[in-house]
Parts: C-alpha cells; sequence; structure tokens
C-alpha cells in the first residue's frame, strides 16, 4: 500500500510539473494579452501549487545545507564569511539567532520561489529573446533555480540579467550585487569589462598567466578558491559524472557552433576568458566545471545580438515543444531522485 501510495504521489508531481512546463510554452508563444495573462496565471497557479505540496525533505540538497546550517551555521561569525558566503551562510547566523534551522530553510526556499518565478516571467515577456532560447532555458533551469539552488540560483539569475542588458549595450553596476550570493560571480562580472576587447597575441601570456595564477589558488590552502575546491572534492566523492561528461561535451559543442556563426561577437576576452575558466574548473572538478557551465550557457541564450536567420529562428520557435523532454529529464535528475 505505502510502495502504491508513493508510486501515484511521483506520478502526480510529475504530471504538475509537466503542466508547468506546458503553461509556460503557451505563455511564451501567445501574442494575445488575454490568452498570455491566462496561461500565466496558469504557469503560477500550478508552480505554487507544487511548491505547497512537495515537502522540503524530498528536495535534493536540503539534507546537505541543513548539514551545513548544523555544522557552521551557529558558530561565531567572522569576517571570512562576509567574504565567502555574504548571502546564505552569514545571514544564516544571523536568522539562527532567533529562528530554528528548518525556518531558516523554509524563509531561503520560499524566497527563492518568489524570486524564480519573477525571472520566468520577465524572461517570458522579452521580445528580443527568440522563443525556442526562452523555452531551452526555462526547461534546462526551472527545476534548479525555482527548487534547489538556494545559494547560487539567484547569482544566476541576476547573471542572466545582467548578459541580456550587457548585450544591449547597457552596463549596469547594479548587478553586481550577485557578487553577495555566490563566489562563482566574481570572475564573470569582473571580466565583463573587457567584453569589447578584441582577441591579439597578449592572449597567449595572458593564458599562461591565468593557468599559474588558477594552480597557485587550487593549491594555496589559504585561498577561498582552495576551500571551495576542498569542499565540492569532499562533497562529490561518490558522484556518476556522467551528466557532467555530457553537459561538458555539449557546452563546448555550443561554443564551437556559435563561434562558427559569430566569430566576430564572440572573439573578446571576456567570453574566451569565461570558457578558459569553464575548462580549467571542470579538469579540477567535474562538479565545480558543471556549476560554471550555466553562466556558458545563460550568456549564449541571453545574447540578443547573437541572431540566427529569420527562417532558422521560425524553425526552431516551430519544434521548440520538443525541450518539454529536457525539463522531464531535469526533473528526474535534479528533483524526484
Amino acid at each position: 500500500m505505502i510502495d502504491l501510495f508513493l508510486h501515484n504521489v511521483f506520478q502526480l508531481n510529475t504530471l504538475l510539473f509537466i503542466m508547468v512546463f506546458s503553461s509556460y510554452y503557451f505563455l511564451l508563444k501567445n501574442i494575445d494579452k488575454k490568452r498570455k495573462y491566462f496561461f500565466l496565471f496558469l504557469f503560477i497557479f500550478f508552480s505554487l501549487t507544487i511548491k505547497l505540496i512537495i515537502p522540503l525533505s524530498e528536495i535534493r540538497d536540503f539534507f546537505t545545507y541543513t548539514r551545513v546550517l548544523s555544522d557552521k551555521g551557529h558558530m561565531k561569525i567572522r569576517f571570512v564569511d562576509i567574504l565567502y558566503e555574504p548571502y546564505f551562510l552569514f545571514l544564516s547566523k544571523i536568522l539562527l539567532l532567533w529562528f530554528s534551522i528548518l525556518q531558516v530553510l523554509n524563509f531561503y526556499y520560499f524566497l527563492l520561489f518568489i524570486l524564480s518565478i519573477s525571472f520566468f516571467i520577465w524572461l517570458a515577456f522579452l521580445k528580443d529573446i527568440s522563443l525556442w532560447k526562452k523555452y531551452f532555458l526555462f526547461n534546462l533551469f526551472f527545476i534548479l533555480f525555482t527548487f534547489i539552488l538556494l545559494r547560487n540560483g539567484i547569482a544566476y539569475m541576476m547573471t542572466a540579467m545582467f548578459f541580456y542588458y550587457l548585450s544591449k549595450d547597457r552596463f549596469m553596476i547594479s548587478f553586481f550585487s550577485a557578487l553577495f550570493f555566490h563566489i562563482t560571480t566574481i570572475p564573470v562580472l569582473f571580466l565583463s569589462v573587457l567584453r569589447k576587447k578584441r582577441l591579439n597575441y597578449y592572449i597567449i601570456p595572458l593564458g599562461i598567466t591565468l593557468i599559474f595564477l588558477f594552480f597557485y589558488l587550487f593549491l594555496n590552502e589559504s585561498s577561498l578558491l582552495f576551500l571551495k575546491y576542498k569542499d565540492f572534492k569532499k562533497n562529490s566523492v561518490f558522484y556518476n559524472y556522467t551528466v557532467h561528461n555530457v553537459v561538458f561535451f555539449i557546452s563546448i559543442s555550443i561554443f564551437i557552433s556559435y563561434l562558427i556563426f559569430y566569430k566576430n561577437k564572440l572573439l573578446n576576452y571576456f567570453y574566451v576568458s569565461l570558457i578558459f575558466f569553464y575548462v580549467i574548473l571542470f579538469y579540477f572538478n567535474a562538479v565545480m566545471g558543471f556549476r560554471f557551465s550555466f553562466y556558458i550557457f545563460l550568456y549564449l541564450f541571453m545574447n540578443t545580438k547573437l541572431i540566427f536567420s529569420s527562417k532558422v529562428d521560425a524553425v526552431f520557435n516551430k519544434y521548440s515543444i520538443l525541450f518539454i523532454i529536457l525539463g522531464v529529464l531535469t526533473l528526474e535528475l535534479f528533483l524526484l531522485v
């Protein structure tokens, strides 16, 4: 009886997620305002229903976050906490003075849900990003941004918006506040100042310098990067790296494809540096590389200057509903496991 009940619950949750994926697709596809707002209502309704019925204990990484707060949350606040985890760890230490670990995590998950839904609604109403690109990003990131990534989910969303406005030549300093949410935004945000610098022979000594710098930071036990690397290495001992390797192959393939079509727009220090960081991180730890690969996807798909021909775009838009398969896969991989 218990197995049958759990099976039915799993089927219900899967069905609700499919309704979310479907309603968002029609939200993107419809131009008529009344229909668009109808599917917007359905998207919010089904998303909120999922949020309310799925226990936090069933969400991946919930017990990891619980352990982190249990181990580090009640420790004395140090200055390094402001640098290392200014949002999650530092704020948690303050909140835990008045609230329990479960209450603090409930707060974070609720905030993440609100911000993620808002982000995807903002994305849905953008007119200069193709339907298929928006639906690809939604199916790839909805589960992660809405339910799982408490610490870096907000940073990814802020960086995605930063990339969008950056492609419209609007360099918005306000998005540097993403630094407070996750340390991985540091190279992304600060290297963005090089977005208009074309590649030249200086890339060779620069690349060699960066390689030595990376090795120094990864091997220097007093550096923040070493501490992050140590955490990832410890927590990913028993990981199955198949998904990470597949994502690495896809990321590099998409990079090469875009480079063929948009060579003049991508051969700059900013984008090449992102790829460089990704490859080096993946070399040291596949999980670290996997997390950084999201910035590569977001940069390419949120860039309004990287536009395919109208015919190619029309074909991708026509069959974009097939990305729902990607959404179901992310559901299996990242949540209901």
